[in-house]
């Protein structure tokens, strides 16, 4: 269950895989890993939960406030 938690949270960056270097893939991956074998997973994916709505929010924020355009 802990697993599946932190899977979910995580989804938005899965989604995006493609878009991102691949050292930062293989380093999510790493921290996913040592999560789950930590039996930290839960607490780990809830606060990847709430940073990813804060780092949206801001992306957004930023890309409106953008002098030329972004979307």
């Amino acid at each position: 269950a802990a697993y599946a938690s932190f899977v979910g949270a995580t989804e938005p960056l899965v989604a995006k895989q493609d878009e991102l270097a691949p050292d930062f893939v293989r380093a999510l991956g790493a921290v996913e890993s040592a999560a789950a074998a930590a039996g930290l997973a839960d607490a780990l994916g809830g606060v990847v939960a709430a940073g990813m709505d804060a780092i949206e929010e801001g992306a957004d924020e930023m890309t409106a406030a953008h002098i030329t355009p972004l979307r």
